[in-house]
């Protein structure tokens, strides 16, 4: 760590030589320092080791400008949040579940799909988690693609519309189907975003795939409900994605 005003004095060698060197310390670590320098230009760089963050002089010289935020024990960094930062793609996490297989559904409750989950450790507490899922497979009746709700889940907290009374809420609402009264044969998926700009944390996230049917059933993923080993019968793939942005 060092700092310096960058103005060689007239003086003796031996104190010129130190002045330089000082000057050179100070330019290879970015002027680092627990407090802004106290001669400062424009355009010049400091890396504040109070608050981990490489700051940036504005061309006014009257102002800090964040440009990363700096995690020393992770060795990594982002671009920063506070000032400019807004829109920038910070980290994307994801899962792919390509296996044929089954979950049983709650009666209208939340059933989480636990081979969906994705986690994620936003770099910011004002950062948005961008959400997005994919689930192909059938239910064991026709009747529940049309009396379902797919949504996520921000560990145990459900991500979805707003209470609304008895009604029963999600991001989507139903799930698509290929034949509406085939219930062994024709695939149904659903695909849905969401924003969470309400994580507020820089702790790990779970993010999970969640689903609520009317009636207890069963949701086969990634295949139909029969499964025949023809070419009638259709197999796929699901994921769910969390990509963080900069608020």
């Amino acid at each position: 760590m060092a700092q310096h005003d960058y103005t060689i004095a007239n003086q003796t060698f031996p104190a010129t030589r130190t002045d330089l060197n000082n000057a050179l310390a100070a330019t290879v670590t970015q002027n680092s320092g627990a407090t802004a320098p106290t001669t400062t230009y424009a355009y010049q760089l400091w890396y504040d080791t109070t608050a981990d963050k490489l700051k940036q002089r504005n061309a006014n010289d009257d102002a800090w400008i964040d440009l990363f935020d700096v995690d020393q024990v992770a060795d990594t960094a982002a671009p920063s949040t506070g000032a400019g930062g807004g829109g920038a793609i910070l980290q994307v996490k994801y899962t792919i579940y390509d296996t044929a297989s089954s979950i049983a559904t709650n009666a209208n409750t939340t059933t989480t799909l636990t081979n969906l989950q994705v986690d994620i450790t936003p770099s910011a507490t004002n950062s948005i988690i961008r959400l997005d899922a994919m689930v192909n497979g059938e239910f064991n009746s026709y009747g529940y693609n049309f009396n379902s709700t797919w949504f996520f889940l921000r560990d145990s907290t459900k991500l979805s519309a707003p209470a609304a009374g008895s009604r029963t809420t999600g991001v989507r609402i139903g799930t698509s189907v290929s034949f509406s009264t085939d219930a062994t044969s024709t695939p149904d998926g659903s695909y849905f975003t969401y924003f969470d700009s309400d994580h507020s944390t820089t702790s790990a996230i779970t993010y999970s795939v969640g689903v609520n049917t009317h009636t207890a059933g069963t949701w086969y993923e990634n295949r139909t409900v029969s499964d025949s080993n023809t070419f009638e019968f259709e197999r796929g793939i699901s994921f769910i994605c969390a990509t963080e942005i900069a608020g």
